[in-house]
């Protein structure tokens, strides 16, 4: 089954340097259910077009890449359907890692920048301890009424509710590798999809506490991904998944959160997103 969020890209590289031009389809399904009726193009689309551009560099051709962190990412205006984007990508070789910087811009004017760094040699998957995962305060809705997303941009099942207590409480959310997700070939889906999974896992931990709080549920931007460490495995089809979150900072409408994703106790990707709530 062929990628049914793939954009087509023209790219050209040379050492060092990649660029690559791109335009957002206005029917794409980036745009089935983030958000309905206000489309915007998803910070994870703009990274996997990142991916994208930078798989063809000689010695990362295999896709997905290879363990790698991103690092101070940030989006600063949106994108909706028929922009055109341009990616400008510098690389070099250190120690042994393939460090990129990267600005993506819609006509000259930034939309994202940040940097990766890909290690062929590391791989993720520390352990995580059984007592992250077990839930002492459930929750019982269905995940359309504590998270905004629809339609094949929903891409977690339940919100199962928190484990532990006081500062050590973190929202426990499931899902299960699906081949209609983005970034999917038909049976493995790549690594980038974590970021995504951490934003919409603290979507449902927000949601939650907001209804709990008697108040309406919401919607938030990722306007930053502090730092995203995530295993270079594919994530095959039907593999069940938990993402572990929690709040670490909010002020106002402004919140930074850390989140998880744990497949059979061990951690294959680590995210701290920044996110915005409009007022």
């Amino acid at each position: 089954m062929p990628d049914l969020f793939h954009i087509p890209m023209d790219r050209e590289a040379t050492p060092g340097k990649i660029r690559a031009l791109c335009r957002i389809p206005l029917e794409s399904p980036w745009f089935q259910g983030h958000f309905p009726a206000n489309p915007i193009f998803p910070a994870l689309g703009l990274i996997g077009l990142l991916d994208q551009a930078m798989a063809g560099e000689e010695g990362l051709k295999d896709r997905p890449l290879p363990y790698r962190v991103f690092k101070r990412v940030r989006f600063r205006q949106i994108v909706r359907p028929g922009d055109g984007i341009r990616l400008d990508i510098d690389s070099e070789d250190t120690h042994g890692q393939r460090r990129f910087r990267f600005k993506i811009l819609k006509e000259a004017e930034p939309v994202s920048e940040g940097g990766v760094f890909v290690d062929p040699s590391a791989r993720g998957g520390a352990p995580c301890e059984a007592e992250a995962l077990r839930v002492v305060e459930k929750a019982d809705l269905p995940i359309e009424e504590i998270v905004p997303h629809r339609d094949l941009m929903l891409l977690v099942d339940t919100f199962a509710g928190f484990a532990g207590h006081g500062e050590m409480r973190r929202g426990v959310t499931r899902t299960v590798a699906r081949e209609t997700w983005p970034l999917c070939d038909g049976f493995n889906v790549s690594p980038t999809i974590m970021i995504e999974l951490v934003a919409q896992a603290t979507a449902a931990m927000a949601g939650w506490e907001d209804i709990k709080k008697g108040k309406s549920v919401g919607f938030g931007y990722i306007v930053g991904i502090k730092q995203a460490s995530l295993s270079g495995d594919p994530i095959r089809v039907g593999t069940p998944l938990t993402m572990i979150t929690r709040r670490i900072l909010t002020q106002d409408n402004y919140g930074v959160f850390s989140g998880e994703v744990i497949h059979d106790d061990r951690v294959w990707g680590e995210v701290v997103l920044q996110a915005l709530r409009p007022e």
